[in-house]
């Protein structure tokens, strides 16, 4: 098998353009004259946007608001780390620190909850659509 180093500019591009369309070159091998190809593995429906954690207030069952941070957000729900373990399947509210009195809670539906040091990393669903105007306060 050759390195890529030694690829064809054709070659080469076709690695760069599958990769910007989210395909990936299967051990960048070449197989009798066609490029092995795979879909980048994601179960959710939405891609996950990292950026800047934002400051949010997570209500449910344990009483008063606590603030938590989204650590990663998509179309469909976010990741908050937070500072309690929760259940699967318990609904929570979060709304933006720093969004206006406006801006509504959200209700989320948490998925998966892990250690992450001394917190939790909790995955949550959007439980119904959630407009631009109330997203964007995720980051």
């Amino acid at each position: 098998m050759s390195s890529p180093l030694e690829w064809s500019i054709g070659e080469l591009l076709i690695v760069l353009l599958c990769t910007c369309v989210g395909l990936v070159v299967t051990g960048g091998v070449f197989l009798a004259g066609q490029w092995s190809f795979r879909r980048l593995a994601e179960r959710r429906g939405e891609p996950r946007r990292w950026g800047t954690p934002t400051d949010v207030l997570v209500a449910g069952p344990f009483g008063d608001p606590i603030k938590a941070a989204v650590v990663n957000r998509s179309q469909g729900g976010v990741a908050i780390l937070f500072e309690k373990t929760v259940a699967v399947d318990e609904i929570l509210d979060v709304r933006a620190c720093e969004a206006p009195p406006n801006v509504p809670w959200v209700r989320v539906r948490a998925r998966h909850c892990r250690a992450e040091g001394k917190k939790w990393v909790i995955g949550c669903q959007f439980t119904e659509t959630v407009p631009w105007s109330v997203m964007v306060w995720f980051g």
